[in-house]
């Protein structure tokens, strides 16, 4: 697997993620799936209860040791930093149920491709 560089330099793992959800509003919609890519380990979770989602997730990041990975691990996601680690925090909160090891992936260095995709739209020559 590809490794990123992040901050300083340093060589981290990947760990890629994406949600779906019943609409763009995290205090009326719920998440529907939950895909993420972790050192071959692919997790997915659908079709749920929103609490099981959660549940179903969360006992995989304990089982990828998320300890561990936060802290050489960063976060890939496509408007992730906007809207799918904000909603998954807000869905969360709603639930009334603390998930350690989600909370310990919020923590995690994140890489959004959509800010590097922006940037070389404005500025195509990387300059």
């Amino acid at each position: 697997m590809t490794l990123i560089m992040a901050k300083e330099e340093e060589v981290k793992e990947p760990m890629f993620l994406d949600i779906e959800t019943t609409g763009l509003d995290s205090n009326s919609n719920k998440i529907t799936c939950i895909g993420a890519l972790f050192e071959g380990q692919l997790f997915q979770s659908a079709g749920y209860e929103e609490r099981k989602v959660f549940e179903d997730f969360n006992e995989w990041l304990e089982r990828t040791d998320s300890v561990m990975f936060a802290k050489s691990t960063v976060l890939v996601t496509y408007n992730g930093k906007s809207f799918d680690m904000p909603f998954i925090s807000n869905r969360a909160k709603k639930l009334n149920k603390e998930f350690i090891h989600i909370n310990y992936l919020q923590k995690t260095n994140h890489t959004d491709l959509m800010d590097a995709s922006r940037d070389n739209l404005l500025d195509p020559s990387g300059g």
